[in-house]
């Protein structure tokens, strides 16, 4: 009988100990924002090597939701940026910065947020983190982990980027067209963007390309403007090269632009091209 209680608590300790994490974490905090969500940031522990936090998702939209995800902290200044990886790009969850006479204030950053580049306030809770469990955090993440769940959310997928640039693009497009009054096409060439563009650079394709679009409705500010706009330019393509260049074929009515990573006052550029050409 006493063997066989020696046993049992062998195999409880045993259950017990598989059931812990990997991982070796400190005590978290949380972190409270509107409509539900729930920040709950865990700092691991890595004597000697740049500081590090797991933070579990909740109230926010997919992919971050239910999720926990690694980050890297960066300290400067009295200000914190704490970033992890988002379809091969950094990504900044969580900021920390000090007001004018105000306390450190903190915005939260997730894909799919209703407030878009603007982020969502959230601050730290007491009785949350009281009762948080930061061994549970890490063993969700290891779970996550171990399925694949965090490298789906972490790789680069070139075409996901080039449709999400697309989208963004189209509704530039809308808005040029409704200013000049015209039905203009617009696409990228993404044939000349190589992915070092997207991920070293960390440029937005989407967003050097619409400096064409902003060119063509700077032309439009007057009717005629809008007639010259509407009456020669039938298409606008947008590539990249080595620099930046405004190509317009009379006969077909074709705007190629070519941009460039290191092409300056772009509208401009456009702009002024346009109105010596048509």
């Amino acid at each position: 009988m006493k063997r066989l209680g020696l046993l049992l608590a062998a195999g409880l300790f045993l259950v017990a100990h598989s059931a812990r994490a990997e991982l070796a974490v400190d005590k978290g905090k949380v972190f409270m924002g509107p409509e539900g969500i729930k920040l709950e940031v865990v700092p691991v522990k890595q004597p000697g090597k740049p500081q590090k936090v797991l933070i579990r998702f909740s109230g926010v939209a997919a992919p971050f939701e239910g999720k926990v995800l690694m980050h890297e902290v960066s300290e400067y200044d009295g200000k914190a940026d704490i970033t992890t990886r988002y379809k091969g790009k950094g990504w900044n969850s969580l900021v920390a910065r000090s007001g004018w006479m105000a306390a450190k204030g903190y915005t939260l950053y997730f894909p799919g947020s209703p407030t878009g580049y603007k982020g969502v306030s959230v601050a730290y809770d007491d009785a949350a983190t009281k009762a948080l469990n930061s061994e549970d955090v890490a063993r969700n993440y290891e779970l996550l982990q171990k399925a694949g769940e965090l490298a789906a959310i972490a790789e680069f997928s070139r075409k996901d980027h080039e449709a999400e640039s697309d989208k963004s693009y189209a509704d530039a497009v809308k808005y040029m067209n409704e200013q000049c009054a015209t039905a203009i096409p617009a696409r990228i060439e993404w044939k000349t963007v190589g992915d070092d563009l997207i991920l070293k650079d960390n440029l937005s394709i989407s967003g050097y390309c619409e400096a064409v679009l902003d060119g063509v409705r700077g032309v439009c500010r007057d009717d005629i403007g809008k007639k010259a706009v509407k009456d020669s330019i039938k298409s606008i393509s947008c590539g990249f090269g080595k620099a930046a260049d405004v190509g317009w074929d009379k006969k077909t009515g074709a705007l190629n632009y070519t941009t460039a990573k290191d092409a300056s006052n772009q509208s401009d550029f456009v702009k002024k091209t346009l109105e010596k050409k048509l």
